[in-house]
């Protein structure tokens, strides 16, 4: 009986595993969510967008450039995030840039 929660847990682990890759693809429709966040509430325009430099702070999550802890480093026209996050997760804002951080037209975030 000693042994039983090592043989549960044995077992239980191939359905933990979705895929090899470090994420995987799911179809949405068949994780029971408590919401969907879809951007179509966020500002939107039909010209270049608005800049998002601070956290975006929607009902039920918080988006920003990257965690308490991480580096940001350019590559390119791209960032690059790396290191270790801190404890507790802490989501941070990016630095002020001269170009929009995010475009949004009619709900639609363009990059």
């Amino acid at each position: 009986m000693r042994y039983a929660p090592a043989l549960l847990m044995f077992l239980l682990a191939p359905a933990a595993l979705a895929c090899e890759d470090p994420v995987c693809l799911v179809d949405p429709d068949s994780l029971a969510l408590t919401r969907v966040i879809t951007f179509e509430d966020t500002q939107s325009s039909n010209g270049p967008g608005w800049q998002v430099s601070d956290l975006l702070v929607l009902p039920g999550a918080v988006f920003g450039e990257r965690f308490a802890g991480q580096l940001v480093s350019a590559e390119g026209d791209h960032d690059v995030v790396s290191g270790e996050v801190l404890s507790p997760l802490t989501v941070v804002a990016g630095a002020p840039v001269p170009e929009p951080v995010g475009r949004f037209y009619a709900g639609k975030q363009c990059t």
